[in-house]
């Protein structure tokens, strides 16, 4: 991989939340959507957690290499070039998740 200013790893995961147990699960996925070994990110081993302007997750724990950043979208949407993609409408879910961060973090 390229080092400098405009170098950046992109990797797909899975990730999950419980508000009552204040815990996130991370699965890593392949490019062929095989998952890896999921990593569980108690709330005592997360050192930041927030929400950018963009909606953005930005994650830091000890148990994460580096710093962990994704998109919870509302929705996601097809294009031409993914007619075998059905849209996934997950409104609810990511508010509940922004909640999750700015009630626990």
């Amino acid at each position: 991989m390229k080092t400098g200013i405009f170098a950046k790893k992109v990797s797909t995961y899975a990730v999950g939340f419980s508000a009552s147990d204040k815990e996130m699960v991370v699965v890593p996925l392949d490019s062929d959507g095989n998952s890896g070994d999921p990593i569980v990110l108690p709330k005592t081993s997360i050192t930041a957690a927030k929400m950018d302007l963009q909606g953005g997750a930005k994650i830091k724990s000890d148990m994460l290499k580096d710093e962990l950043r994704f998109t919870v979208p509302p929705y996601t949407p097809t294009t031409l070039e993914e007619v075998y993609i059905l849209p996934v409408i997950q409104e609810e879910v990511a508010a509940q998740f922004k909640a999750f961060i700015k009630e626990n973090f």
